[in-house]
Order: C-alpha cells, then structure tokens, then sequence
C-alpha cells in the first residue's frame, strides 16, 4: 500500500490486490481525500480482509463482446476434445 499526503490534512492510498488471472492486469483499488494517515490504514486492512475473505470482487466492467467470446473459448477449448472443438 501507499499512503501519501495529498496536501494539508488529506491523504490518498493505492492499493494493490495482486493480478488478475482472466485479464493479466493489476488489481488495484484508489482512495482519496482520507483525513489521516491511521484511517488510511484501517481501511486498507478491511479492504484486504474483504478482498481476500472474498466480499469484495474486482471486475473489468469494461470488457468488450469480443473479449469475453475469446476468453469463453479459451475455457470452453479446456474442457473439450479438439474434434469436438472443430465441429
């Protein structure tokens, strides 16, 4: 985590929540104007116990059509065998 300050009384953190398998790109969550540097903190560990207790999910909310039909094929492509796959 980085925690910065911003300017007078305000703080921002980055936090990072390692790398997506599906996409290969960093998790990473952005919080600003937090008044000090001690809540700054506890919120990044309830970010993290969330996160990794699994109530807190991260999505790419962006992903086009095109993107998902690739990464479905790439799943579907694992669990079958190629001449099912070529018909």
């Amino acid at each position: 985590m980085v925690v910065k300050r911003k300017s007078e009384g305000s703080y921002y953190m980055d936090i990072s929540l390692g790398v997506d398998p599906v996409t290969g790109k960093q998790k990473r969550i952005w919080h600003k104007d937090i008044p000090s540097k001690r809540i700054a903190q506890q919120i990044e560990t309830q970010l993290k116990q969330n996160y990794y207790s699994g109530l807190l999910l991260l999505s790419d909310k962006h992903m086009s059509f095109d993107q998902l039909g690739e990464l479905y094929f790439k799943s579907y492509t694992l669990n079958h065998k190629p001449t099912y796959i070529r018909t």
